[in-house]
């Protein structure tokens, strides 16, 4: 996993730039720390045609997999409210991490409370690892791996996790999320992994405008 952050690091940051002239999601897959391809929403290779939807189906000699969905705004979530999830079947013939990566640019919520959520099973075979990682970059480039949000370091497979917290970002940023999957043998699994960074309640807002309303009330029977 720390090869391919440091090879992605150094690779990635011309999909950065290319990022913020187009704005629009990218998935980007690794097979045992090898690039094997990167898709853009709405572009070839991405066989949804809903916006702010990736759906991408790949066979070769190491993995079979079918990326259902990687969503995030608009069709999940807004710029406000941060929402994106990554859910895959997969097929590996042996030992070969498969690692993917989601990116989006363009939010605005400054902080707010996070949960990331992180889910998955075999399907078959003997046994498979996975982590997931969620990132933010300050510079609001896709695929940089900045602030870290949250962390689920590698856990066999059954696993049903949640982390949650507060996150403080700046006006605009980028997300990032890494999933990697790392059998032990020849195995099929299904992953789902996502998180929300909601705006701040509206509720909040309207009980301190009540508040204030009442305090007024208050001081003109008194006078």
């Amino acid at each position: 996993m720390k090869k391919i952050l440091q090879h992605s690091l150094i690779t990635l940051s011309a999909f950065g730039i290319a990022g913020l002239v187009h704005a629009q999601p990218t998935m980007t897959i690794y097979e045992g720390g090898n690039l094997i391809a990167t898709v853009t929403d709405n572009l070839a290779g991405d066989s949804n045609p809903a916006t702010g939807v990736i759906s991408y189906i790949h066979s070769d000699a190491l993995w079979s997999f079918q990326i259902d969905t990687a969503q995030t705004k608009p069709a999940v979530g807004t710029a406000g409210s941060p929402e994106m999830d990554i859910s895959v079947s997969a097929n590996s013939t042996g030992t070969n991490a498969l690692s993917i990566w989601f990116s989006d640019v363009g939010f605005t919520t400054p902080t707010g409370p996070l949960t990331a959520n992180n889910s998955g099973h075999l399907t078959t075979g003997t046994g498979a690892t996975e982590s997931y990682q969620v990132w933010a970059d300050n510079g609001n480039n896709l695929n940089t791996l900045g602030q870290n949000l949250a962390n689920f370091a590698p856990v066999p497979l059954a696993l049903t996790n949640i982390i949650s917290g507060t996150v403080s970002l700046p006006s605009t940023y980028s997300l990032t999320e890494v999933l990697t999957i790392s059998p032990v043998a020849a195995t099929g699994v299904s992953v789902n992994a996502g998180f929300t960074i909601p705006e701040p309640a509206v509720s909040t807002i309207a009980i301190a405008g009540l508040a204030l309303f009442g305090a007024a009330r208050r001081k003109q029977a008194k006078g």
